[in-house]
């Protein structure tokens, strides 16, 4: 099963400074790139490669730092290690992906179809998701940091374990199924208050927003969805 699954994995070590507009990377800074094969450690930074088709291509140990991937298709060997940190990946389609260790920071990828995917051991900061739909995969998102993510708007896989989401946004969010949370940290996430089927969530040695424990409030973040920094804000 694994074999027939396509797969994206990716390891950012090194954060770039790079111009960014509302729409993604500024299509100034993009190189064309025509004459770059999409082959092994390929030099892909900055390059233009909206909408291109590559489920088939091996970017083992290619650079796609601040390249916009805006539509494309993307799939790869199950070894593969693409270096992603300023990337847009809006509207990219990422299908039954596997995201294992995976290290996103300053990407966008707003609507991108990330449907059926796992995140296990997988990081993501300061990434815009909004509109976009991440699992439900094998394992949901486990160990994983989703810290400070805006999935507002999105489709959210409905197991999530052993995660940090502390200050994400929730906000129109669509659980795909009942919600599971067990041992994750919501620390000031906003939002979760207003999600349709949060009251059929399950709840398990999990910090809610409010920053109690839902073993603490009998099994339940219900009720305590308000984070404590909104609490401290806001007027009678």
């Amino acid at each position: 099963m694994r074999v027939a699954r396509r797969v994206l994995v990716g390891v950012v070590t090194v954060s770039v400074m790079l111009t960014v507009t509302a729409g993604g990377v500024e299509a100034a800074s993009l190189r064309t790139c025509d004459d770059v094969a999409r082959e092994p450690g390929a030099d892909l930074r900055r390059c233009d490669l909206r909408g291109e088709d590559l489920l088939t291509a091996d970017l083992t140990g290619a650079d796609l730092r601040a390249a916009d991937l805006s539509g494309a298709e993307l799939g790869g060997d199950p070894d593969s290690v693409a270096r992603l940190d300023g990337a847009d990946l809006r509207r990219v389609t990422a299908v039954d992906a596997d995201m294992s260790d995976l290290t996103l920071r300053d990407v966008d990828l707003r609507w991108a179809d990330l449907s059926g995917t796992s995140f296990i051991d997988s990081s993501l900061r300061n990434v815009d998701a909004s509109g976009a739909t991440l699992g439900p995969g094998d394992a949901g998102i486990t160990d994983s940091t989703l810290r400070g993510t805006n999935l507002q708007g999105g489709f959210l896989d409905t197991y999530v374990a052993d995660s940090d989401l502390r200050h994400a946004s929730f906000h129109d969010v669509d659980f795909i199924d009942d919600a599971r949370f067990f041992d994750v940290d919501l620390s000031h996430a906003r939002g979760l208050d207003g999600v349709p089927g949060v009251e059929t969530a399950v709840w398990s040695d999990t910090i809610c927003p409010d920053r109690t424990n839902s073993d603490d409030n009998g099994g339940t973040c219900l009720g305590h969805l308000a984070s404590s920094a909104s609490r401290a804000t806001s007027g009678p």
